[in-house]
């Protein structure tokens, strides 16, 4: 519909609309109740404006948009506005919330099995290393899970892992050895050579503290401690390298 104005306020000028149909605005009729965006601007509007929310005027709830339009000399000629019902409105947002509906429930269950098959394809490499560190802790220093790897990133870690485990299963053995061939060959010496065994006792403490102790917190003083006591050191030390070594 099209509108003009005056002294007295808006008129409607042309109404979309069978003449006689109920809601109908004849030529002149007075629009008593605009809107809050029309009833502001309809004298200085330069542009196409849309009311913010629902309004209620005579004829009914909606939410209408406005425009000006001009003759073709470019002189202002009135305003031309298109109205959609409140229940109209209503009808479409509950339509889109009832397809909303039915498409989570629809996809839920997919994104559900989608989420658990990706969690534990990604978290079976890193709960399998997880495993083999608890068991070698545990003195299972032979232990080597087979790791079917699903990334380089995995792949890398489960080889510097499996490595670092082969180093200190050979350091241990090592350690093993030397201190049970020389504890026995101490049995029968001096004074002297029982505190050497004693100090391999305590090397031998040191190596077990290795296996048993993950927390880096736990296990640097441990060790300092296991040597202070064992060798009789005043003042024990463990210096850690960075990247730059």
């Amino acid at each position: 519909y099209t509108m003009r104005y005056d002294d007295q306020g808006i008129y409607f000028v042309v109404d979309a609309v069978v003449p006689g149909e109920p809601g109908s605005s004849p030529y002149g009729t007075r629009y008593e109740e605009p809107g809050p965006v029309l009833a502001a601007n309809y004298k200085t509007m330069t542009h196409t404006m849309v009311e913010s929310d629902f309004y209620t005027d005579e004829y009914g709830t909606f939410i209408s948009a406005y425009a000006p339009f001009y003759t073709s000399d470019g002189k202002w000629a009135g305003i031309i506005a298109a109205d959609i019902t409140a229940n109209k409105v209503i009808a479409k947002e509950n339509q889109v919330l009832r397809w909303f509906v039915v498409v989570l429930l629809l996809t839920t269950p997919l994104l559900a099995a989608i989420g658990w098959f990706l969690g534990n394809t990604l978290a079976a490499p890193i709960s399998a290393l997880t495993q083999a560190a608890a068991r070698i802790s545990k003195g299972e220093l032979n232990y080597r899970p087979e790791i079917r790897a699903n990334s380089a990133e995995t792949l890398t870690l489960s080889q510097a892992f499996f490595s670092m485990a082969d180093q200190i299963q050979s350091l241990i053995g090592g350690l093993e050895q030397r201190v049970s061939e020389r504890t026995a060959a101490l049995a029968l010496a001096s004074e002297d050579a029982k505190r050497r065994a004693v100090q391999l006792e305590a090397v031998s403490k040191v190596a077990r503290a290795i296996t048993q102790l993950q927390d880096v917190n736990e296990l640097l003083p441990a060790i300092t401690g296991l040597i202070s006591a064992g060798f009789g050191f005043y003042h024990v030390g463990i210096f850690l390298l960075d990247e730059k070594k």
